[in-house]
């Protein structure tokens, strides 16, 4: 049997980690885990005991600081690139910049904690009768 090699993670790096997870859609989004799992190389079983802040998990105060960080972060590449989009709307080559913005939205909005889900919504009309003698 193959000894297990043991890896000591900083506080840094296990915020961090966890603040992947969140930025990926981890617990909701299908497949979140397993792409932070292969970026990291954390292993799994690790990763989630973290995301469910239990056997060694980052300090809250450290995660809460570098969440802070990676949200003004992010809303300063994002605000960047809507205003390159100002810039070259005229040009009709913005596919790529809008296509970053809206990465960079729903990163922030996953972080934030407010949902990302397209939703439908169908709005019914309805008139009474109208009073034609007015």
């Amino acid at each position: 049997m193959a000894k297990r090699k043991w890896t000591d993670y900083s506080d840094e790096d296990k915020a961090s980690a966890v603040l992947m997870l969140e930025a990926a859609g981890y617990p909701d989004r299908k497949g979140a885990m397993s792409q932070v799992v292969r970026e990291l190389g954390v292993p799994e079983s690790t990763l989630r005991s973290w995301a469910k802040n239990e056997h060694g998990a980052p300090p809250a105060k450290v995660r809460d600081r570098k969440k802070g960080e990676l949200i003004e972060s992010l809303n300063e590449v994002a605000t960047k690139l809507i205003e390159h989009l100002g810039d070259i709307a005229d040009t009709g080559d913005v596919r790529e910049t809008a296509t970053a913005a809206g990465i960079v939205i729903d990163k922030l909005q996953l972080l934030r904690g407010d949902s990302t889900a397209n939703t439908n919504q169908h709005i019914v009309i309805e008139y009474g009768d109208v009073d034609s003698s007015r």
